[in-house]
């Protein structure tokens, strides 16, 4: 997905925003990009594995896709809804969220 962002770019519109906001949204978008790297958060025993070289890098993912703008900064705030009133307005060029955000019946 990150290899669309040149589109975005020639567009001037921000790329792929997530829910970065300080609380389960964050959670749960640093949770998934743990698992994309083949880490866990847990292991089976209970214990965090929060340091292993996967871990690490599902969240050093999320660390260079911000640092070379394909998480456009203003995402670092975003909830759920102001995902969806951006990406409603034409930017970002792609959004991670709830199912709810593709049915405007539901979404007001």
């Amino acid at each position: 997905m990150m290899s669309m962002c040149s589109i975005a770019r020639a567009h001037h519109i921000g790329c792929h925003a997530d829910q970065y906001a300080q609380y389960e949204g964050l959670t749960v978008n640093a949770a998934e990009a743990i698992d994309s790297a083949g880490g866990t958060i847990i292991a089976s025993d209970g214990r965090p594995m929060l340091t292993t070289p996967e871990a690490e890098a599902g969240l050093e993912n999320l660390v260079t896709a911000y640092a070379d703008g394909n998480i456009p900064q203003e995402t670092i705030a975003f909830t759920e809804e102001d995902g969806r009133l951006a990406f409603e307005a034409g930017n970002p060029l792609v959004l991670r969220s709830w199912p709810y955000v593709d049915d405007p019946a539901k979404n007001g």
